[in-house]
């Protein structure tokens, strides 16, 4: 036995098999992209605390090599210190240049100011030491003076004996 209403029950069940595959294709992408959205982020955190880590890495190489300069820098004036140090800060600074140069974080520019500054103090530290040498150079050039001044008046006082004792060999002429 046939039904009646064999067209409207297929049509219907097609309607019915339409609407079930459209909710299991939501359903379907739903999980999928539930699943995607989160292997995305893991992925961009990665790459963040990567990028994070090689910051933290630059900065802590750039905090110890600035803080050998400082330290050079602070030695620097110091009586006995030789001048191969000058040779290692002007090193130093140029490998913090260096170092800076491959940067390419955000913060690159506090690191240029530092350099600057830490060029600057360099600066005012050779100023420092050129002014004491001038100095030294000054209290040198006063100690020959009066010795020579010493001498001077040493010889004055000679030709002026020498003078006398000519005057009253020849017979006061």
């Amino acid at each position: 036995m046939i039904p009646l209403n064999n067209p409207e029950r297929r049509s219907s069940f097609f309607v019915f098999l339409l609407f079930f595959v459209v909710t299991i294709s939501i359903v379907m992408l739903t999980a999928f992209y539930g699943i995607q959205v989160p292997v995305k982020e893991n992925e961009q955190m990665k790459k963040q605390i990567a990028d994070f880590q090689k910051e933290r890495v630059f900065a802590q190489t750039f905090a110890d090599r600035l803080s050998k300069t400082r330290a050079m820098l602070d030695k620097i004036n110091l009586p006995g210190v030789a001048n191969t140090t000058e040779g290692y800060i002007k090193a130093n600074i140029t490998k913090l240049t260096e170092q800076v140069g491959d940067d390419t974080t955000a913060t690159r520019k506090i690191y240029v100011d530092i350099i600057a500054n830490l060029s600057a103090l360099d600066q005012a530290q050779k100023t420092v030491r050129d002014n004491n040498n001038s100095a030294q150079d000054k209290q040198d050039l006063e100690r020959k003076l009066s010795e020579v001044q010493s001498q001077l008046t040493t010889c004055a006082t000679s030709n002026a004996n020498l003078i006398v004792a000519l005057k009253s060999a020849s017979g006061g002429h």
